[in-house]
């Protein structure tokens, strides 16, 4: 993968799908993962009431303090997600955290027998379909 493509400051739903099919498979499911969470966070906050400055800024701070699976949950119990999209997110923080917790464990994704490519695969895709619905969804609320 090019450094440059690879920039912080780049579109990091882009990031995650080069990094998936250029076979960085750690680098493009950590970055749909906090990809996902952020859409997560802003479709949660999107639907809270309008708020003066002080209260928005201190409520949005508390908004980043809701990770993946707290999110979901909200979103499916709200009925912002279906329960198949609920199980493919809860698929895909499966993985990633197995992959983050297990990392010192095997010497590459490739080899990690524990985790089918097929399901991540399923469930990185998934994921990239669903952010793009919850900022739509944000964007109308």
């Amino acid at each position: 993968m090019d450094d440059d493509k690879f920039d912080l400051g780049n579109n990091v739903q882009k990031q995650a799908l080069d990094a998936f099919y250029g076979d960085y498979l750690f680098e493009g499911v950590q970055l749909m993962h906090g990809h996902l969470e952020s859409c997560v966070r802003t479709l949660i906050f999107a639907c809270g009431p309008k708020r003066k400055m002080s209260e928005f800024i201190h409520v949005q701070g508390v908004s980043q303090d809701i990770n993946l699976s707290q999110g979901i949950k909200c979103l499916y119990v709200l009925g912002f997600i279906t329960k198949e999209q609920y199980d493919k997110a809860v698929c895909l923080n499966k993985i990633r955290n197995k992959m983050i917790h297990e990392l010192h464990t095997y010497k590459a994704l490739k080899d990690d027998p524990s985790i089918n490519r097929r399901d991540m695969e399923e469930a990185f895709k998934s994921a990239n379909a669903l952010s793009n619905e919850l900022l739509l969804k944000a964007a109308k609320t």
